[in-house]
C-alpha cells in the first residue's frame, strides 16, 4: 500500500489511530481525511498520488458497520468505496 510504519500494538489489534498511521504511510501529500459511509473505517482522499491522478483509500479498524477490521481498499478516483465491495480489497498492519 505504501511505506511501512512501526507501532508496539499486537498484530490483529486495530484502532482509528492505527488506521490513521497506515493512511499516513500510504500518503500524506495533498490529503483530506473524510468521514465516509463505511462505519468503523477511515477514508483518505488524495489529489495526486505519487504524481499521478486522484485516489481514495479506506482503512477499516472496527466491525461496527459490518466491515472487517484490518481491510483496506484503494481506488484510483476521488470517490471512495468501502472495503469488501471490490476484489481489490486487501489487508493492512
Amino acid at each position: 500500500m505504501g511505506s511501512a510504519f512501526y507501532d508496539c500494538i499486537p498484530v490483529g489489534a486495530y484502532s482509528k489511530d492505527l488506521a490513521t498511521d497506515a493512511a499516513n504511510a500510504w500518503s500524506t501529500s495533498l490529503t483530506n481525511d473524510i468521514f465516509y459511509a463505511c462505519p468503523g473505517c477511515l477514508a483518505r482522499q488524495v489529489q495526486s498520488l505519487n504524481g499521478g491522478g486522484a485516489a481514495c483509500g479506506v482503512w477499516c479498524y472496527d466491525a461496527t458497520g459490518g466491515y472487517t477490521p484490518g481491510t483496506v481498499l484503494v481506488v484510483p478516483a476521488v470517490s471512495c468505496q468501502c472495503p469488501g465491495s471490490s476484489s481489490s480489497t486487501s489487508t493492512w498492519q
